[in-house]
């Protein structure tokens, strides 16, 4: 039920917001920016068409780590560790743990979305310091490159 509703709010978002065709082929290119994937602090400003407010640290954020292919994060309450999978532009992630912190009111249904994202993300774009994280065809997700804000 979450799964259709999310996908159903997306794709509302996406109609409401006038998302641009990515050509014939349907894909985006995988890295159309200079930002690597890797390595970068990715902190989320985007998920489901709705911009995430505050850019403070405890804002819900992404790294991904080459070494062993280690996912860490943060939903914006929890604490998140995974794995991820890429080849080719596609990119998928597997996660682990999720720290058991509750999350109350929005920041509970950010952090939903933000998991069922993660779940469903096939490929990725990068746009100057943009990551997108996408399914087949639609945004699922924006992080912004931020400076490493963690050891």
């Amino acid at each position: 039920m979450l799964h259709k509703t999310i996908i159903l709010c997306l794709v509302f978002a996406l109609v409401l917001l006038g998302a641009g065709s990515w050509g014939q082929s349907g894909a985006p290119p995988a890295n159309a920016g200079s930002v690597p994937l890797e390595g970068t602090y990715w902190r989320l400003i985007e998920i489901g068409g709705m911009a995430v407010g505050g850019a403070n640290e405890n804002g819900a954020n992404l790294i991904l780590n080459a070494q062993g292919n280690k996912l860490d994060g943060s939903t914006g309450c929890n604490k998140l560790i995974g794995s991820y999978k890429l080849r080719e532009g596609a990119l998928r992630f597997k996660l682990g743990k999720l720290t058991k912190t509750a999350c109350p009111g929005a920041l509970g249904k950010q952090e939903e979305a933000f998991v069922e994202i993660l779940k469903e993300t096939q490929n990725y774009r990068i746009v100057g310091e943009t990551l997108e994280l996408r399914d087949k065809e639609d945004l699922l997700a924006r992080f912004q490159a931020q400076p490493q804000q963690r050891p």
